[in-house]
């Protein structure tokens, strides 16, 4: 995500073959809860 913040309201979907990394200074935002660092690709981030 290179330093960037992303937000999104409910969960996020990943469809197969794509992926999403969170790491560095960027925050992933889904459903209220602050996402980890590492990898995720193909199935739901829904905390």
């Amino acid at each position: 995500m290179a330093g960037f913040n992303l937000t999104i309201p409910g969960s996020l979907t990943l469809a197969i073959g794509t992926s999403v990394s969170r790491g560095g200074a960027g925050i992933l935002n889904v459903g209220g809860s602050n996402i980890s660092n590492g990898p995720y690709s193909a199935g739901s981030i829904d905390p």
